[in-house]
């Protein structure tokens, strides 16, 4: 009896041992130890100890387990939104500033911006923008958004509408001398037209003469032709003459020098105290000189 206690003693030891190293095998201190003893030959002493208890599982318990769980997982299968928004959609695929008849059809936006229709004002280079347009409205009013024939008078190169409106921007007849600066050789602005010269405004013509009809410098000197010879202007006749349109039988036949009324050299106020006459006349089947008032 003391024999079989003793070696009862050893399995329980044995068993207890075993027990404790299973629980503990892999370090994590989270395994169950699953080596409890659950046969009945325990108690038998010519097992030697090796009993169901021993038959331990290599240290594949449930702590083997938890070491090959997931550790946090990653979705490695899920799918990236490659989408990208692009946003409003172009109004407009012409390039930076220049005008997109198709696309830009408001007359107040006419010019392509970043894929919008913009007026004049925000396009890169305003006045390229609006000359590229075509017509006569070749500059931007930066101001209203538009394109205009002009905003100073040096955008007014025609002799007959040299001064820029400041309300309307159009090019319109010039009303003073400045406003003819801009156009070439023609500075002096007479009834709305810019010319080269006047009877009174002959600067441009260096000493001679500006013909009185064509408002163009000539190459004839002051006060050299002679009573009743032909002239260009009244500077070109002597002392109280003056440069008079002729005409003979209804017909314009030019301008000649010809005496005033009241010059003291010749009339002294009265035509008929010298001639030339101008007129002809028939009376009595005689042809008469009859003087003609020139005033």
């Amino acid at each position: 009896m003391p024999r079989q206690a003793a070696a009862l003693l050893l399995a329980f030891g044995l068993a207890i041992l075993v027990g404790c190293q299973a629980s503990g095998d892999d370090g994590s201190g989270t395994g169950t130890g699953s080596t409890t003893d659950s046969g009945d030959d325990g108690t038998d002493p010519d097992d030697g100890g090796t009993d169901d208890g021993g038959t331990d599982d290599g240290g594949t318990d449930d702590d083997s387990a938890d070491d090959s769980g997931t550790t946090g997982t990653t979705d490695t299968t899920g799918t990236t939104d490659t989408t990208t928004d692009t946003g409003t959609p172009p109004q407009c695929d012409a390039a930076d500033g220049d005008p997109d008849a198709d696309d830009c059809t408001d007359a107040a936006a006419p010019f392509c911006v970043g894929g919008e229709c913009v007026s004049c004002s925000e396009a890169p280079t305003p006045d390229t923008s609006c000359a590229a347009m075509g017509g006569s409205n070749d500059y931007c009013d930066t101001n209203a958004g538009e394109c205009v024939a002009c905003l100073t008078h040096d955008h007014c190169d025609t002799p007959t509408a040299a001064r820029c409106d400041d309300s309307s921007h159009t090019c319109v007849p010039c009303q003073a001398n400045p406003e003819c600066a801009n156009i070439t050789d023609l500075n002096v602005c007479n009834d709305g037209t810019c010319v080269e010269c006047t009877p009174s405004q002959d600067s441009a013509c260096s000493g001679k003469l500006c013909h009185a009809i064509d408002l163009e410098c000539t190459n004839f000197d002051p006060g050299n032709a002679g009573l009743c010879e032909t002239c260009v202007a009244d500077g070109h006749c002597g002392n109280g003459q003056l440069c008079i349109p002729m005409t003979f039988d209804v017909q314009d036949v030019g301008y000649f020098c010809l005496w005033r009324q009241d010059a003291p050299a010749g009339p002294n106020g009265s035509c008929f105290n010298v001639p030339p006459y101008a007129d002809t006349t028939s009376d009595s089947g005689f042809a008469l000189m009859r003087p003609s008032f020139v005033a």
